[in-house]
């Protein structure tokens, strides 16, 4: 788990506002809302904000977060992409593959 004191608890970045549309960005914070930040940037964040993500969080606690979470809800080419950037071992990299083409194929989503 991402610990507290590893998290910075500052309000999000504006230009970060429009993944959150359903949500007062003003009012979202790594400090409490970290789980729904780091999902929503990892799955659908654009360049910079994925920049901000990496910089703010760093790379080992975004891993440690998507082993703690075992990449649910993350679409294949997503597992892919994120264990090669965060060096996430490959073992784990297959299963989460595995699992999410089988939900796929089972029209499941992800």
């Amino acid at each position: 788990m991402v610990g507290k004191s590893e998290r910075a608890a500052s309000e999000l970045p504006q230009f970060t506002h429009p993944f959150f549309w359903e949500y007062d960005p003003l009012t979202l914070s790594l400090d409490t809302d970290w789980h729904l930040i780091i999902r929503r940037l990892l799955l659908e964040g654009d360049d910079r904000s994925l920049r901000w993500l990496r910089l703010t969080v760093g790379d080992d606690n975004l891993a440690e977060w998507i082993i703690e979470c075992d990449a649910r809800g993350f679409p294949a080419k997503d597992v892919c992409y994120w264990c090669l950037i965060l060096k996430i071992p490959r073992r784990l990299e297959k299963r989460w593959v595995t699992r999410a083409v089988k939900k796929q194929w089972n029209g499941e989503g992800n």
